[in-house]
């Protein structure tokens, strides 16, 4: 009696394995043909759209990778485990997840654009000069634009955003051009009229943020230094 109860459990427990392996191979499938059309999209496919309107589509490419990479996991867990996985279908997982995170690659997301009726996301002032400007996105793909350096540094230091931030950008002060902020080199003074006072303005190019140091008789500093600074 004993015995035939143990068969059975261990037969109903190898089905629902069975059934686990088969969800996530359909799983996968379902997902992989909603990614398909963005893994092949053209640099741009819809030159009529703006730029912050191509770039909701590609973080919306962003989600259904994620997802897919979700799929690819417990495709892989029920192979390491036996369950009914077909091989063939375990192949393709693995090259088509090799794919998308070669193409998730964060250093795309671009700057959006600033707006006339912008607001900083910290201050809740217009954003009116657009010199002292700074933007941070996050992984849901929304951007949050800051009327002063000193403000995204307070915004991040307060952590007002939960979710995880995938790029910061900082505006040229000679060019007036975004540039990633990563890479940017910062002048900070208290002879700079920033409309928040933080005092801090950023060059894409170091030679003239060193100029720019010597005519406000400020001090050089980089990104890292925004969310340490005091006083």
């Amino acid at each position: 009696m004993f015995r035939s109860n143990e068969k059975e459990t261990n037969r109903t427990i190898h089905r629902r394995k069975q059934e686990f392996g088969l969800r996530a191979g359909v799983d996968f499938v379902l997902q992989l043909h909603r990614s398909v059309m963005f893994i092949a999209l053209p640099a741009n496919p819809f030159p009529q759209l703006r730029r912050s309107e191509m770039f909701q589509i590609m973080s919306q490419s962003t989600l259904l990778h994620i997802s897919l990479l979700r799929s690819f996991r417990n495709i892989l867990l029920s192979r390491i485990y036996k369950h009914s996985v077909p091989l063939g279908l375990f192949q393709v997982t693995v090259m088509f997840s090799l794919l998308l995170l070669v193409g998730c690659d964060t250093s795309k997301f671009e700057p959006v654009a600033l707006a006339p009726e912008d607001m900083c996301a910290y201050c809740r002032m217009a954003i009116s000069e657009k010199r002292y400007a700074a933007e941070l996105i996050d992984s849901e793909g929304q951007a949050f634009k800051f009327d002063d350096i000193g403000c995204m540094a307070n915004f991040v230091k307060s952590r007002k955003n939960a979710t995880k931030t995938v790029a910061y950008f900082v505006m040229d002060f000679d060019e007036r051009q975004w540039t990633r902020a990563t890479d940017a080199s910062y002048v900070r003074s208290s002879e700079l009229n920033t409309p928040m006072n933080g005092g801090i303005i950023a060059f894409k190019d170091q030679a003239k943020a060193k100029e720019a140091a010597d005519r406000y008789h400020g001090k050089l500093i980089r990104f890292e230094d925004l969310f340490n600074l005091k006083g």
